[in-house]
């Protein structure tokens, strides 16, 4: 009887051992996946906030449309202003839906890493393209707020206009830069490191 009781209590001692095994076999991969899944809500976020600014100022512009008038460096830079806003609330939102389609939790790690390097290649061709279109975005900008504000056309004051446009152009260069590597470039590099972790965790005998 003593026997039979010793055979079930190392019976279940095994199998105790066999699931904390399994626990601590599956673990390290939940804790890339959820490290992952946590980068690529912080683009999601940074993406949400970018595409409501941009809603937001697009929405303040075109309720100052009828304070344009009709000078030509008005009606250009309006126009240049509305398409830029359109443009990147179209970017935020195509974005999204990209996002959207990566599901980490899926286990289809190749898929994913496929998909999050194509994302990482689109967010650098946007900067090479969105920095220099600063460059007209910026002064444009400016022009109609010196107008709106002052009442007065900011070619009236060339000097000073220039070096106020020259300055938002380095510090709009700077803040791009800085979220383009913390809130993108580094989370892909994250989400890409830790698939090839999850890879390798597989890979192991």
């Amino acid at each position: 009887m003593e026997l039979e009781t010793m055979k079930g209590l190392w019976q279940a001692h095994e199998n105790e051992l066999k699931k904390v095994s399994a626990v601590n076999d599956h673990l390290p991969g939940s804790i890339i996946l959820d490290i992952s899944h946590n980068s690529l809500e912080k683009i999601k976020n940074t993406e949400y906030l970018i595409g409501s600014l941009t809603l937001l100022f697009l929405a303040l512009f075109l309720l100052m449309g009828a304070k344009v008038g009709n000078r030509p460096e008005m009606l250009i830079s309006y126009i240049i202003t509305i398409a830029a806003f359109l443009i990147e609330l179209s970017l935020s939102i195509f974005k999204l839906i990209y996002l959207f389609r990566i599901d980490i939790s899926s286990g289809a790690v190749t898929d994913t890493a496929r998909k999050t390097q194509w994302f990482r290649l689109f967010i650098i061709r946007e900067r090479f393209v969105s920095i220099p279109a600063l460059f007209v975005v910026a002064p444009a900008v400016y022009i109609l707020v010196f107008q709106w504000v002052r009442h007065e056309s900011a070619l009236d004051y060339l000097p000073f206009t220039v070096m106020e446009t020259v300055i938002t152009l380095v510090l709009g260069i700077i803040f791009s830069l800085i979220v383009y590597r913390r809130a993108y470039l580094n989370n892909i590099h994250s989400i890409l490191a830790n698939l090839k972790e999850i890879e390798e965790f597989k890979s192991e005998p």
